[in-house]
């Protein structure tokens, strides 16, 4: 074995060395195609980069050409220098000293008017392809110092102008050059010269190619060092490997006496067997034959479906060979037939056990009994969904079987603690037990009862076809006997509420009995018209939308501005409640005030507008007026944490508390001294909505109000309603005699303010100025 082992390890390093040989000649032959790769992509890079720098001298040539010809620049003596043609050779100058690759480009002729554009030999070469080649558009070349690249200029239209006859040139022209005239359309000006030296362009591709050398270098390097590595380490490997295989078959005989251990526990704790591919059994333990009751030899050779019971469905037996085929793992609870007919329950595990290639060569299950649990199971699912005295399905197993339920009715019994408290409880549970009797004479194939709470029983049914009559008849035979329990008569009294709504039975039925006991009825039936559920469900909604929104800051003021009439400017805002939903969505107070009220969170809400209020003062400097009801301002935490704000950072000023009409006539001492302070502290007091009721002036002076907002249903009118005229004409004469300011609310378009303005109104709101908007979005005063 040691020598086999040596041979196998000498191999191994001969490979090793093949390997590197290999990687050498790879790495060699790599570095010599890079070369010539790096070689073309280089070539490649210059021509597009000289076609490139052609184009944009072209471009630069023709948009200064067009500005010449179109007389933009006038063409004269003095701007001679600036054509194309001229200012070329400064260009390409300043060009070729300031970039890279030294890259110098030109536009040359073999007829120059200007030295500096005579052509080269290799520019010569360029324009005879050009004149043997009419249809090129560029001619790309190089020779030991250079690359060549180029693009004809042909004479068009514009350049006759000055390359035409001479007698036809510009007085300046022919007075300055004597060449290059007689040009005919068509011909060959010249080119535009692109030359990049070699010597720049092969000092980049070197210092490329080197560092891909270098890279290559390090990397055999590396790998002629990791191998030296393995063939070190495979060298140390082979003089323990003997020990090492030593070892580990003194391992592997203790890892199989474990596993005989290991199978020992399992035959002694569960019941195993195995089986064939076709599910012929092969093994089973003594475990299997005791619960069983069936010998080794009685099994042996047999199909497990002899010891599979009746009622397991066949749709589980082919899950559990289809999952056991595919070689995965199958669990489940499987009820098993013994010898004498009896029945046990199991809880399997059957899996396959796989051959060296993978594939199926047995199937092995391990199971363990469960009959003991189950028939537990049984009892406390009995338990859970029964009510204790009179074993009938309970609230829960209503709720389960709801779904496929068409009517439902909720029988309550009145008064039954009182029957509890007279006779005791136990003429109550027989009263129950009673009741419960009866009412399962009512029970059929179509319909079933529950026994909800102590008093109150449920029936439902598949079917509507009759169901509310035989309601009605069961609840004529309870009210209509008294029963008969020892030595006491008992009178009682039920009622119901019936439904058929199925997508809210439970709910609909309970508003139903509800409305039975309020209006003494033996019975009702929910119908549409009853607004009860509904409106409970509204109020549920708005105060979980309110709650949620005060967790989580989406309680907001927006702003709409109030217009000083003759100036037209912003003389200060209005701070407007808003609800941000969950959906991003702007909710208006219509919709969540009341419900706020109800619930007892308007104090929260009323304490986010105070709060926004004085932050968005103290920051902006800003007039602002707010809405305080009655409620607020008897709202004496609330009050004091107003005052308080005010004071603290002097705001007095800049604040305008606005209350309703209809609110500030109902006035209460606590509310008189709390506007007399906010009055003291500075702050003005405005009625708002005024007009749309009492429209009392004796209260105005009594709260020494300070502003009148004139309700928007009258100003509306006002354009044509010679009543809410008479009204605005009394309004503005009173607070101008009182000193007091007027504004007008819901003011819309041009002619209703213009209106507003001829009845001397101080100050006009609405949309016709600007809607509420958030705070991000004002163009603050």
């Amino acid at each position: 074995m040691q020598q086999c082992g040596s041979y196998s390890l000498d191999r191994l390093q001969q490979v090793i060395f093949g390997v590197a040989l290999l990687f050498l000649m790879i790495i060699v032959g790599k570095t010599v195609i890079n070369y010539h790769m790096q070689r073309k992509m280089h070539i490649a890079f210059i021509e597009a980069q000289a076609q490139t720098l052609a184009t944009l001298a072209k471009a630069h040539r023709d948009y200064y050409q067009k500005l010449y010809i179109e007389n933009t620049i006038p063409l004269n003596a003095q701007t001679l220098e600036g054509l194309p043609a001229f200012a070329a050779g400064a260009i390409s100058e300043r060009f070729s000293k300031e970039n890279l690759l030294r890259i110098v480009f030109a536009a040359v002729s073999d007829r120059p008017r200007n030295p500096k554009h005579t052509p080269d030999a290799t520019q010569r070469t360029a324009m005879e392809y050009f004149r043997t080649h009419p249809q090129a558009t560029e001619h790309f070349t190089s020779n030991d110092a250079l690359y060549q690249f180029s693009t004809p200029l042909y004479i068009e239209p514009k350049c006759l102008i000055c390359h035409g006859t001479r007698d036809a040139a510009p007085d300046f022209i022919r007075e300055r050059y004597d060449e290059a005239y007689d040009y005919a359309l068509g011909d060959l000006r010249g080119i535009i010269s692109i030359q990049i030296p070699k010597s720049a362009v092969d000092g980049l591709f070197w210092s490329q190619f080197t560092r891909v050398l270098i890279y290559d270098g390090a990397l055999l390097l590396t790998l002629f060092g990791l191998l030296l590595f393995l063939a070190h380490y495979f060298r140390q490997m082979g003089r323990t490997m003997d020990a090492t295989i030593i070892e580990r078959t003194r391992e592997l005989s203790h890892s199989n006496a474990i596993l005989e251990s290991y199978k020992e526990a399992l035959d002694r704790s569960s019941i195993v067997s195995k089986s064939d591919l076709d599910g012929r059994i092969t093994y089973v333990n003594a475990q299997f034959e005791a619960i069983s009751g069936y010998n080794k030899e009685e099994l042996l050779g047999q199909s497990h479906a002899l010891a599979r019971h009746l009622d397991t469905p066949k749709e589980t037996i082919r899950m559990l060979w289809q999952t056991i085929r595919a070689k995965k793992l199958w669990h489940g609870i499987l009820k098993n037939r013994k010898k004498d007919g009896g029945s046990y329950r199991i809880d399997a595990l059957i899996m396959p056990i796989l051959d060296e290639h993978g594939e199926i060569s047995e199937f092995i299950a391990v199971r363990h009994e469960i009959t003991a649990l189950i028939e537990q199971q049984q009892r406390l699912h009995t338990a859970a969904y029964s009510h204790t005295l009179t074993g009938l399905p309970n609230r829960l197993a209503l709720i389960e079987q709801l779904p496929g339920v068409s009517a439902l009715a909720l029988i309550d019994i009145e008064a039954f603690s009182q029957i509890n408290d007279v006779y005791g409880h136990e003429i109550g549970d027989a009263l129950l037990h009673r009741l419960s009797e009866l009412f399962g004479r009512h029970v059929d194939e179509d319909a079933a009862l529950y026994h909800l709470h102590a008093d109150e029983f449920a029936f439902t049914c598949k079917h509507v076809e009759g169901f509310d009559q035989k309601i009605i008849k069961v609840i004529e035979q309870v009210n209509a006997q008294p029963f008969v329990i020892g030595e006491f008569t008992v009178v009682c009294r039920a009622s119901a509420g019936i439904s058929f709504e199925r997508t809210q039975l439970l709910s609909s039925a309970d508003a139903a009995l509800k409305q039975a006991r309020a209006l003494r009825q033996d019975s009702c039936l929910f119908e549409g018209s009853m607004q009860l559920l509904q409106t409970q469900r509204d109020q549920l909604h708005w105060i979980t939308q309110i709650s949620s929104a005060l967790r989580d800051d989406r309680i907001v003021l927006y702003y709409q501005a109030i217009i000083d009439v003759q100036t037209q400017h912003v003389c200060k805002y209005e701070a407007l409640i808003r609800m941000i939903d969950s959906d991003g969505n702007v909710i208006a107070p219509f919709y969540f005030l009341e419900p706020a009220k109800r619930s007892r969170q308007y104090g929260a809400l009323s304490l986010c507008v105070v709060t926004q209020a004085l932050s968005f003062i103290e920051r902006t400097q800003t007039m602002l007026s707010i809405n305080l009801s009655a409620e607020d301002l008897s709202n004496t935490p609330l009050c004091a944490y107003l005052l308080e704000g005010i004071a603290h950072a002097d705001l007095g000023s800049l604040l305008c508390i606005e209350l309703v009409e209809s609110e500030a006539i109902s006035q209460t001492p606590q509310m008189l001294e709390t506007i007399m302070r906010l009055k003291e502290l500075g702050c003005s007091i405005a009625i708002d909505d005024f007009g749309s009721g009492y429209s009392n002036f004796t209260y105005l002076m009594q709260l020494k109000a300070d502003i009148i907002k004139i309700d928007g249903s009258i100003i509306k009118a006002l354009t044509h309603d010679k009543g809410a005229q008479s009204i605005v004409k009394a309004i503005v004469t009173f607070a101008q005699e009182m000193q007091m300011r007027t504004i007008a609310e819901y003011v819309e378009d041009k002619a209703l303010f213009e209106t507003v303005k001829a009845y001397g109104i101080d100050a006009a709101q609405g949309y016709y100025f600007a809607k509420p908007q958030a705070e991000h979005s004002l163009f603050l005063i």
